[in-house]
């Protein structure tokens, strides 16, 4: 059964902390134009090399991250965040996973299958060619069915369930979301390019039947893992 690490923080701790970052973590979170997005860059960095050193049992100050594309085969500033040795290759077999949104930092680590996490504001899905852009006939139809005041948050937690299964596959946004489609927490419906992935089974968790301190209000979240069965989580806020 997989084991999965969850840390969870606001984006404050980047600020706190952001003397502790490395210089490829400072150039990522200065890239950002609003102070916010700076502090929530930051702190996911330092989330993911906290996550490396507790999942993989080495020092945090050895904890490495990098990011890997899927299309291009090459580790570097793009992709899905990825541990790495000391000579820069991949550490077989570790998996990461980051989201941030509003007030919430997620990180998800696992050393027995692939994960995605994503967390999204409410409010976030709130706008006009939401429905036609990302969900399914048969999830609008679902929607539909809701009293209008539960509509945002059924579209935030479909869209989270959707982005946490595109990061676990590593395909991301180059899949579109309107392509998968879940029945609750159910995968149903889904392209062939993620048949390799989805092949061993796909556990998709709302984070805060988990944890409900994980997740703050006015967001929500969904944690994915590439397993037939479902994954021991081990969720607390980092500090």
């Amino acid at each position: 059964m997989p084991t999965t690490l969850l840390l969870h923080a606001a984006p404050e701790l980047g600020e706190r902390r952001r003397g502790e970052l490395r210089e490829d973590e400072s150039r990522r979170a200065g890239g950002f134009r609003s102070p916010t997005d700076r502090a929530r860059s930051a702190t996911a960095a330092l989330l993911l090399r906290q996550a490396v050193a507790e999942v993989t049992g080495s020092p945090a100050a050895r904890a490495r991250t990098s990011r890997w594309c899927r299309t291009c085969g090459t580790t570097g500033d793009h992709g899905r965040p990825v541990a790495v040795g000391a000579d820069g290759a991949v550490l077989a077999g570790v998996h990461l996973s980051a989201s941030h949104a509003g007030g919430s930092v997620l990180v998800a680590a696992s050393t027995g299958a692939p994960v995605g996490v994503d967390v999204e504001l409410v409010g976030g899905v709130r706008f006009t060619g939401f429905d036609e852009a990302a969900l399914t006939p048969r999830e609008r139809t679902a929607l539909r069915s809701l009293p209008p005041a539960e509509r945002d948050a059924w579209r935030a937690r479909a869209w989270t369930r959707k982005e946490s299964l595109l990061k676990a596959t590593g395909h991301g946004l180059a899949v579109a979301p309107v392509r998968v489609g879940f029945e609750g927490d159910r995968l149903r419906e889904w392209p062939p390019a993620l048949d390799p992935d989805v092949a061993g089974g796909a556990v998709v968790v709302d984070v805060a039947t988990l944890d409900a301190a994980a997740v703050p209000a006015g967001h929500v979240a969904s944690l994915t893992v590439l397993s037939r069965v479902p994954a021991q989580v081990r969720v607390r806020a980092a500090g």
